[in-house]
């Protein structure tokens, strides 16, 4: 990251590689939450907030919320694009007992940026790589923090625009322009520092509370989240004009506690169960302390700094992207419980190989590489002209439409498998090729090579009593019966067929019962 007066901090690229090295290698051969994505996220606070800063600051820049929301779109939205439509292939030709509404809701949501909301009202628990996890669970943290960079981007809009000194048009460059610019930071500084500590102080106690009442809850939800990206945030801001004076042996030995206890979070906690709870602060505060100690801290520096390093860092978002539903297509594809030592090894080295692809021929030709618009710049006008004139603006356009195309399509999935299921759903079954109960009560002969209900409708096929809640939810006392249809009219109770009848029949036992029904 490069802050006013500062040099690019070379090593928070390298701690970002050695946060998403966690994650991958604690998600495939641990099965546990590393604290790498925690980690992640207090470095996406620092990075982004920063940059949303130092254009604030810059009079010749415009401050229209469009043009940050631009860029980051344009760097988030096609790999993002691209990673859930190789999923969303597989899943359909390969894989179809994926094929639920849930996971369909998912992939809208991911698309959307609410992943982390969908999952928590799917009441998904954090869960380790196995056959019956959603491939795009790990997308909660994707959502956290664009729904972050949204707001970041229109606070610091408004924030800059009520705080700004006159129009300055051309380069800052005299002493005087220089002076004002300064003076643009420190009133922007003034109010964004107080108004970060209250929010990350509020979110720090919301979280701590929500771990004890509902950790489920508190691991998807933003407002838990919250203060480890502004934490962030605020280290960026402590930290614009440089470096912490201290002697460089106190640099070393904070930056390689930091590290330490960076590394150490996946071995000690399970992240699942703690974060974002008061045990965050472990890898978090590991992280604060490389962030403080800066860039001068000897081995640990220059370990951070390194060219492996910063390469694993810069394919960080694809490799995150890809390796999750790789590692649970892989296990679903090959009918594993859960991934081995061959199969892991096997996903994480095809996971790096298509991250560093991603990187080299979406992410980086697809980013926005001009600089940001002046305050006087006809954008409109300029992007227009280059369509018409050049071949390179008119490919950028023809990608945009596809990506767009893309995202409309997966993110209309969810419909169509709706419609699928309730078209199933009001077909009666020949009794002949399903003779079910019959086959006992009325002599119906079972056929040798049953026909089997596609596997993509069994999730979310509900028989009439779960879709009416006449059924225990297993947190109801043992002999509890539900009298009334609970869901779809409550003042029917849970009776079915002729209640004068002469004979009555009783299902009782699990959801393995309701077939019966």
């Amino acid at each position: 990251m490069k802050t006013t007066g500062t040099q690019y901090r070379y090593d928070l690229d390298g701690l970002r590689g050695i946060s998403i090295a966690l994650v991958v290698l604690f998600h495939v051969y641990v099965g546990r939450v590393s604290g790498g994505v925690d980690v992640f996220l207090l470095l996406s606070g620092f990075f982004f907030f920063g940059a949303q800063y130092r254009n604030a600051i810059n009079p010749r820049q415009s401050i229209n919320p469009w043009w940050s929301i631009w860029r980051t779109l344009r760097r988030l939205i096609p790999t993002l694009v691209l990673v859930l439509f190789a999923t969303t292939l597989f899943v359909i030709y390969f894989i179809p007992s994926l094929r639920t509404i849930d996971i369909a809701q998912q992939l809208r949501a991911s698309l959307l940026y609410y992943q982390n909301y969908e999952l928590a009202l799917q009441g998904s628990d954090y869960a380790a790589a196995e056959s019956e996890t959603s491939p795009l669970q790990h997308l909660w943290s994707m959502s956290v923090q664009g729904q972050f960079y949204l707001g970041s981007i229109l606070l610091i809009s408004l924030l800059a625009w009520m705080t700004r000194s006159p129009q300055i048009v051309g380069a800052v460059t005299s002493p005087v322009e220089a002076k004002r610019t300064d003076a643009t930071g420190g009133k922007l500084r003034r109010i964004l520092t107080p108004l970060l500590a209250v929010i990350t102080l509020g979110s720090i106690a919301y979280a701590f509370y929500m771990h004890s009442e509902n950790q489920g809850w508190n691991y998807y939800s933003t407002v838990s989240r919250l203060w480890e990206l502004c934490l962030g945030a605020l280290l960026g801001l402590i930290l614009v004009r440089g470096s912490i004076p201290m002697p460089k042996p106190l640099r070393v030995l904070l930056a390689s506690i930091g590290l330490a206890l960076v590394v150490s979070t996946g071995f000690i906690f399970d992240g699942a169960a703690q974060f974002p709870g008061p045990w965050t602060l472990w890898p978090l505060g590991g992280a604060a302390l490389i962030i403080i100690a800066g860039p001068e801290a000897g081995w640990i520096s220059k370990f951070l700094a390194s060219r492996p390093m910063r390469e694993v860092g810069q394919s960080a978002y694809a490799l995150y992207l890809w390796h999750w539903p790789l590692l649970i297509l892989a296990i679903n594809y090959l009918n594993r419980d859960t991934p081995g030592l061959k199969l892991g090894t096997a996903v994480i080295v095809v996971s790096f190989i298509l991250a560093k692809l991603t990187n080299k021929y979406v992410e980086l030709p697809l980013a926005q590489s001009t600089r940001r618009p002046t305050r006087t710049q006809p954008v409109v006008g300029d992007a227009i002209h280059a369509m018409k004139h050049r071949r390179p603006a008119r490919r950028l356009a023809a990608v945009g439409t596809v990506v767009v195309i893309a995202l409309v399509g997966m993110s209309s999935l969810v419909n169509v498998q709706q419609v699928r299921v309730d078209r199933a759903s009001a077909t009666s079954l020949d009794p002949e090729v399903y003779p079910g109960a019959l086959a006992l009560t009325d002599g119906y002969e079972v056929p040798k090579a049953a026909t089997k209900p596609n596997t993509d409708f069994i999730t979310d096929l509900w028989p009439e009593p779960a879709l009416d809640g006449c059924l225990a939810t297993g947190g109801e006392d043992v002999g509890y019966f539900p009298p009334n249809r609970r869901w779809r009219d409550e003042t029917q109770p849970c009776v079915y067929g002729d209640p004068d009848a002469s004979d009555s029949i009783v299902i009782v036992g699990g959801s393995h019962m309701e077939h019966w029904f």
